[in-house]
């Protein structure tokens, strides 16, 4: 792997790619993903979905 400067989350998200997952890694973790208002469950993103 050895990913000079390369976060927890990329190198996880690499493992993961290469164990055939569809996986990234996201700038900003996780308090930019709430910040852009985003789904933080499965249900609540099916919710969104639904709505249209």
């Amino acid at each position: 792997m050895g990913h000079p400067g390369a976060s927890r989350s990329e190198r996880a998200a690499a493992l993961l790619r290469a164990s055939g997952f569809d996986a990234n890694a996201l700038a900003g973790g996780l308090p930019a993903w709430e910040a852009a208002g985003l789904p933080m469950a499965r249900e609540e993103a099916e919710a969104r979905t639904a709505d249209g």
